[in-house]
């Protein structure tokens, strides 16, 4: 019998993740090359372009934010509010330590941590009202219409904090992945707000933004987790509690795919 060909893109993304994942922890625990990085940057991509390719070759008759919560997009929206707390309470602790140390006076570096920090408490509120609005059909989220923009401030502040940081030079794996992670969240919310402006169907880069947050915060979270462990990082750096907010964030980015597939599989049927 043959295959489903979605199914097959999905398990090439599933074996080049892993396959990125091993590779990694091969480069961290050995004296691996540029040409191991380079491997490893090969894999990702090809992961990436495999997502590409199957959220655009699948038409979605379903809008993105359908009443029909077949998948428990609330219990998602209230985790997804947890890691925006945390990220949260991570930037006040990084906008303290800028003020103890005098670094607020630098204007570049000091302003994209407030917005991160402002962006992320009204997101975490924001998101709890998702939550709401999928737990009880008498509330609806989309009418608190300028709350739809806070996410995207939130990852706007987000860039900008990554780009001002002072080693955000050095090109690591790890590094690359933040910038990729971060780039993949701003457009991912920027997609999502789209998506309550326009109504419809829901697009398929909305799709494809989904899968993408979902792949490079579990790719970020283990990539930390190695580092963890190889002692390159500690427990309370701003790496780690980002790694552990993002990965709940994306479990939002996660349900809401899977909610999408299901309701389009149950109208076409």
């Amino acid at each position: 019998m043959t295959k489903n060909p979605s199914a097959l893109r999905t398990s090439g993304v599933i074996g080049c993740a892993a396959a990125a994942l091993a590779l990694r922890a091969y480069m961290l625990f050995t004296a691996a090359g540029t040409a191991a990085e380079a491997a490893l940057y090969a894999l990702i991509g090809a992961a990436v372009l495999l997502q590409l390719w199957d959220s655009l070759r699948t038409p979605y008759q379903t809008a993105a934010f359908s009443p029909d919560n077949r998948w428990r997009l609330h219990w998602f929206a209230y985790t997804a509010a947890v890691g925006f707390f945390a990220d949260f309470v991570l930037h006040c602790h990084l906008i303290y330590q800028s003020v103890a140390s005098g670094a607020y006076h630098i204007f570049a570096g000091f302003a994209p941590l407030c917005i991160t920090a402002a962006g992320a408490l009204l997101s975490s509120f924001y998101y709890c009202l998702v939550g709401l609005s999928y737990a009880s059909q008498r509330y609806d989220f989309r009418t608190v219409r300028w709350m739809h923009l806070v996410p995207v401030l939130w990852a706007i502040g987000r860039m900008l904090a990554l780009i001002s940081a002072t080693d955000a030079v050095r090109r690591t794996p790890h590094t690359v992945l933040q910038y990729a992670l971060t780039a993949a969240a701003l457009l991912w919310s920027f997609f999502l707000l789209l998506e309550l402006a326009r109504g419809g169907s829901v697009m398929r880069m909305t799709v494809f933004f989904n899968r993408l947050l979902v792949l490079l915060a579990e790719l970020f979270f283990f990539d930390t987790l190695m580092l963890l462990l190889d002692g390159a990082l500690q427990l309370g750096e701003p790496d780690t509690v980002t790694a552990a907010a993002v990965l709940l964030i994306g479990s939002f980015a996660f349900a809401l795919e899977k909610n999408i597939m299901l309701n389009a599989s149950m109208e076409n049927n």
